[in-house]
């Protein structure tokens, strides 16, 4: 046993789970969230989460106590610094009523589009390469 984690004797399925859910919002964070924050400009609607806010903060936690037990601070602290990114995402109604004030300007318009032109060419090609990344191992 290490530090409360008994790793003989670790529920799988719940390790299992939440390192899917952590490893699956991660990705969510690298390669949508910039997106979404290109056009939402503050908050994102909680429904573009991969999985309900508190299934990710509970998966979070779950590997950040996990990580943290076997010695793995630097996978901890950033299992706690993921679970910060989720005060981002708001009620989607919220959110679309204040994107009305937003894009009704036309500066911030044009601010979005400027924001949109900056994502395709700092963010697109590297989400373009995950995917094609993650077909290249399906056709195996």
């Amino acid at each position: 046993m290490i530090n409360g984690f008994d790793l003989d004797n670790i529920n799988l399925n719940e390790y299992e789970e939440a390192k899917k859910i952590m490893l699956d919002y991660a990705d969510f964070l690298v390669y949508l969230q910039p997106l979404l924050a290109t056009i939402f400009f503050s908050s994102i609607p909680l429904s573009f989460l991969p999985y309900d806010r508190e299934t990710i903060q509970d998966a979070l936690n779950y590997m950040g106590k996990y990580y943290n037990d076997i010695g793995d601070n630097k996978s901890s602290e950033a299992c706690k610094n993921c679970i910060g990114t989720l005060i981002g995402y708001e009620e989607d109604e919220k959110i679309l009523e204040s994107m009305l004030n937003i894009y009704d300007k036309p500066k911030m318009r044009a601010l979005a589009t400027e924001r949109i032109k900056n994502y395709k060419t700092d963010n697109l090609p590297g989400f373009l390469k995950a995917l094609h990344t993650n077909k290249e191992k399906e056709d195996d």
